[in-house]
C-alpha cells in the first residue's frame, strides 16, 4: 500500500512515529530533518510510504537538499515501486541518505541509478554496564580553563573527520564547547603530566557525541579508557541502561574502539550522491 503526503501534517508525523517505533536512534537524521522542517529551517517537498506485510515498509522524505530513504524488511516489489515514485533523472548530484542496505538495493535493482558514497555511518549500542575498567584515572568534567584547548581539538576533529571538506572556525566552535562545559556534557582526559589530550561530548542521557584524542597520544589506551568511563557514567544514571554512539565506517580506529569497550553495531546509515541516471 502506497501513501503520499504532500504536506507535513499530523498524519505523516504519526505514520513516521509508527514506522520507526522504538528505533529512534537509528533514525536520528530523519528525526532531525523533521524537526528542521517544523521549525521552517528546511524546505519540505514531499513524502510517501510503502507498506507490505508485518514490519515491511519503505519511507521516503524529500527535502530541499536531501532525499531520505528508510526501510525495514523490504521486498523486491517495494523497491520496484520506489523506482516508479522517484524520477531519479531529475536528481543528478543530489544527496540520498538513509538505510544503507536499502540504498544499495535500489541501485542494484535499477542499473540506471549510479550513486557514489559520500558518508557511511555505523550506529552502535551497548546494553548494561561496560566491563572495561579505566586504566587512566585523570578523567573529569571539562572546565572553562580548558576552553581554548577544547576548541583547538574540536577544530582538528572536523578537519580530520571530513577530510578538510567541512572545516569549522573558532567562532563556530566556541559557543558549542562553552555550552558543553556549562551543562556538564564534556569530559576530558589528561596524561600523567597533567596535559589535556582528549575529550568526549555527551548529547543526552543515552547518546555520546564526539570522541577525540590528540595525535601523538593515540593507540595508547586513552581513547578506550575515556569511552569506557563516560559510557559507565551514563549507564549508571539513565533508566534504559543503554548507550549509543555513531562512527564513520571508514575510520577503523573509532570502530575498533567501540567494539573494544563492548558496543555492538546495530545499524548502518549512508549518504550517497547521485552521479547520473540513465
Amino acid at each position: 500500500m502506497i501513501k503520499h503526503y504532500s504536506i507535513l501534517n499530523d498524519e505523516v508525523l504519526e505514520e513516521i512515529d509508527f514506522l520507526i517505533s522504538d528505533k529512534r536512534y537509528e533514525h536520528f537524521y530523519l528525526i532531525n530533518a523533521i524537526q528542521k522542517i517544523k521549525n521552517k529551517t528546511l524546505e519540505y517537498c514531499d513524502a510517501w510510504s510503502i507498506k507490505g506485510g508485518k514490519d515491511s515498509w519503505i519511507l521516503g522524505v524529500w527535502t530541499r537538499d536531501t532525499y531520505y530513504l528508510f526501510g525495514n524488511n523490504w521486498i523486491t516489489s517495494q523497491l520496484t515501486e520506489v523506482n516508479k515514485l522517484i524520477e531519479f533523472e531529475k536528481f543528478k548530484s543530489f544527496a540520498f541518505s538513509g538505510t544503507h542496505n536499502l540504498l544499495e538495493d535500489i541501485q542494484n535493482l535499477n542499473f540506471t541509478v549510479n550513486f557514489h558514497d559520500n558518508k557511511l555511518r555505523n550506529f552502535f549500542r551497548i546494553d548494561g554496564e561496560s566491563k572495561i575498567t579505566s586504566e587512566h584515572v585523570n578523567i573529569r568534567y571539562a572546565k572553562l580553563d580548558d576552553l581554548q584547548v577544547l576548541i583547538s581539538m574540536r577544530i582538528d576533529y572536523y578537519f580530520e573527520e571530513y577530510n578538510g571538506e567541512n572545516n569549522k572556525s573558532e567562532f563556530e566552535i566556541a559557543p558549542i564547547v562553552r555550552k558543553g562545559i556549562y551543562n556538564n556534557r564534556l569530559f576530558v582526559i589528561q596524561n600523567a603530566q597533567g596535559n589535556l589530550i582528549g575529550s568526549c561530548s555527551v548529547l543526552d542521557s543515552e547518546r555520546l557525541g564526539i570522541i577525540f584524542i590528540k595525535k601523538g597520544f593515540r593507540k595508547k589506551g586513552y581513547g578506550k579508557s575515556l569511552l569506557a568511563c563516560v559510557t559507565k557514567k551514563l549507564l549508571e544514571k539513565n533508566s534504559s541502561k543503554k548507550c549509543y554512539l555513531m562512527t564513520d565506517k571508514l575510520k577503523g580506529s573509532s570502530n575498533k574502539l567501540a567494539f573494544a569497550v563492548g558496543y555492538k553495531r546495530i545499524y548502518q546509515y549512508s549518504t550517497k550522491i547521485l552521479n547520473n541516471c540513465g
